[in-house]
């Protein structure tokens, strides 16, 4: 086997120095080193849009008793509903409300899993309307009633 045969073909031609150099041409830096300006008002939009989402991620954790409409994540991150919705979905791969029931749904199973606290007072605390919403909701997401995974994870969890 010759050594042509081993000399890997780039759209830029088989030099490695020369491919090496022609894709250092072609990379966008999101921060340039030493102070120097943004190469890519895009890379740069997209990394706020980023940082946004994952503040508001904290921020809806951190309030999941509160009601958390479209209108006011939108108004958190300040973007119309419209954008806000369709960069949410892109950068977290799940709409927003779909996003917030999922969290709500996850911060009452560690609850239930770790408190004798009635549903009513769980939902509650976890943004839920009623104990009923939270049993639709869990039957939705984890195919299971609250109560059910309250005694699953009774019995999955060891006696101390």
């Amino acid at each position: 086997m010759g050594s042509d045969s081993l000399t890997a073909r780039t759209p830029w031609g088989s030099n490695p120095v020369s491919t090496v150099c022609t894709l250092e041409k072609l990379v966008l830096f999101l921060r340039r080193p030493g102070g120097q300006a943004q190469l890519s008002v895009s890379l740069a939009a997209q990394a706020k849009e980023m940082k946004s989402m994952q503040e508001l991620q904290v921020w809806i954790a951190e309030n999941l008793y509160q009601q958390l409409s479209l209108p006011i994540l939108a108004d958190r991150v300040a973007m119309s509903v419209r954008n806000f919705e369709r960069v949410f979905t892109r950068e977290l791969g799940v709409s927003p409300a779909r996003y917030v029931l999922e969290m709500r749904v996850e911060a009452a199973r560690r609850m239930l899993e770790r408190t004798k606290k009635k549903l009513e007072q769980i939902a509650l605390a976890c943004g839920f309307s009623s104990a009923d919403a939270m049993r639709r909701a869990f039957l939705r997401t984890l195919r299971m009633t609250p109560l059910g995974c309250r005694r699953h994870l009774s019995l999955s969890t060891p006696s101390k």
